[in-house]
This record gives structure tokens, C-alpha cells and sequence, in this order.
């Protein structure tokens, strides 16, 4: 079974342009669309620094403490137990408070509303960060930088909720293609992090090359509150995500035409039955 958007399943299925589709339509967001690739940026930026945390922490804590491989890994419980505060706080206080919003808007939020979480939520990121560079050294007691993981593991999580959520509602029929740029970005930013991990941490130290992620985490941080006050006129602006709100419109009106004119047909039929 293949599953199309409606206004799609109107033409013929043809593989050979679907196809081709698949494959350049990502690439064209990530070169025409500026709220994708700023924020596509943003998410691979913080999948990097978590996959260089994988090289990261055997240096802190196999070096610099004298642990061994077994235990070394023990020290990720501190992002693990950030993640499942995440999953926490996003069940129990951000999609109520998302559809609240919804609510007051009319039944319908708009893709802004997604973002207020990663906002705050990478504010979490650096101060995980920060704190993990100001206390992975040898002379630190090894619990501190463990505790720091913990906001840094919930604001990746809520950060990438987020920013996913607004990239999906701002582009609706667009967003697979959206979040296959995203992955595909996110996926070599991941890959190539650790590589270096260790040639940073040799020419930076252990406190400068943990505190650089943390520096590139704020100074994106802007982002987000820009596109929440006026991502807007920014869709309005750009071709993809100003054909997906036309054609999302259009779909919603027609649905609400399709249930006016039934309602009017059940009460004109109610009456004949008088």
C-alpha cells in the first residue's frame, strides 16, 4: 500500500519522477529555504556535539580519572537521565501547554508555537555544556560533570522536539522531504564529530575543547527566538513554506465547506421528516 497526499493521488503514479524528486527536493530546501537550513544547522550543530560526547567522555573520565572501559561508561547516565526528564516534561507540561494554545487560537496553533521549548530548552544545552568544561578536569570530583549532563541531555531532546514539530508544521506537505534534509545533515554531522574529538581535546585541552560546543550552542540560540517573533513574514517569504500554508488553507476550507454542507443536508432533512 502507498500512502500520497490527496492532491498528489489525483495524477498518475510515476516512479521514474518521484524518484528524482526524493533525491533533489531535500537538497533544494537546504539550499532555498532558509528557515530549514538555519535550523537544520542548529539540530546537526547539537547531534555533533552528542556524538563527540561518545569520544569525549573516555578522555575525561578513562584518562583523567584512571577509569576503566566498563565503568567509563557509567558516565552517560547523567545524559540518560536528562532524556527521560524530557520525555517527562514534554508529556506532562509542554504538549498541554501546546494545546492550550491551539485552543486559544481557534482550534489551530501556528508552526511559532512550536518553539518557545527550544528556546528555553537551549538555554539547558549550554548550561550542561558550561558546567561540563568548568568541571571535567582530574582534580574535579567525576560526579560534577556527570550531573551536568543531565540538563544537556533533556535540552537535546526538547530542542529537537521542537525544532522537527516547527519544520513539520511550517512545510505539512513538504515535510518529508524536510526532514529527510535535516537527517541526512544531521546524520554527517554526527559522523564527522568524533573524529577530530580527539585532536581538539589534545591541542585545546580538556576545559577549552568541551567549553567550544557551548560557545556555537549560544550564538544559535537567536535563531529560534527570531523565526518565534517572526517566522511568519519569514514563511510568507519563502516559496516552499508559502505554497504549503496555500495549499493547506485551501484543504482546510474545503473540509470546512464539505462539513457545512452536510450539516445543512442532515437539517433539511430532519425538517422533511416534520
Amino acid at each position: 500500500m502507498v500512502y500520497r497526499f490527496r492532491a498528489d493521488a489525483k495524477r498518475p503514479l510515476q516512479l521514474g519522477p518521484v524518484f528524482k524528486t526524493s533525491l533533489v527536493r531535500p537538497w533544494k530546501f537546504l539550499i532555498y529555504e532558509p528557515i530549514v537550513i538555519i535550523l537544520t544547522i542548529y539540530t546537526a550543530l547539537i547531534y555533533g556535539v552528542l556524538y563527540l560526547n561518545f569520544a569525549a567522555y573516555p578522555i575525561v573520565f578513562q584518562r583523567g580519572h584512571g577509569w576503566n572501559t566498563g565503568i567509563g561508561g557509567l558516565a552517560f547516565l547523567g545524559i540518560l537521565v536528562g532524556t527521560v526528564l524530557s520525555v517527562i516534561i514534554s508529556v506532562v507540561w509542554i504538549n498541554p501547554q501546546y494545546l492550550k494554545t491551539a485552543k486559544k487560537r481557534g482550534g489551530r496553533a501556528i508552526p511559532e508555537d512550536r518553539l518557545p521549548p527550544a528556546i528555553w530548552a537551549g538555554f539547558l544545552i549550554v548550561v550542561g555544556l558550561a558546567g561540563f568544561a568548568a568541571t571535567d578536569g582530574p582534580t574535579t570530583h567525576w560526579i560534577a560533570p556527570i550531573i551536568f549532563g543531565v540538563p544537556f541531555g533533556t535540552g537535546v531532546i526538547i530542542v529537537f522536539l521542537s525544532v522537527l514539530g516547527y519544520l513539520v508544521d511550517s512545510y505539512t506537505i513538504y515535510a518529508a522531504s524536510v526532514l529527510a534534509a535535516n537527517s541526512v545533515l544531521r546524520s554527517l554531522f554526527g559522523a564527522a564529530f568524533p573524529l577530530f574529538t580527539r585532536q581538539m581535546y589534545s591541542a585545546l585541552g580538556v576545559h577549552w575543547a568541551a567549553a567550544l560546543p557551548g560557545f556555537i550552542a549560544l550564538a544559535m540560540i537567536p535563531f529560534t527566538v527570531l523565526f518565534y517573533k517572526c517566522g511568519s513574514s519569514i514563511r510568507a517569504k519563502c516559496k516552499y513554506a508559502a505554497d504549503a500554508e496555500r495549499q493547506m488553507n485551501a484543504l482546510i476550507a474545503a473540509r470546512m465547506a464539505a462539513g457545512a454542507g452536510r450539516c445543512c443536508e442532515r437539517g433539511t432533512s430532519t425538517r422533511g421528516r416534520r
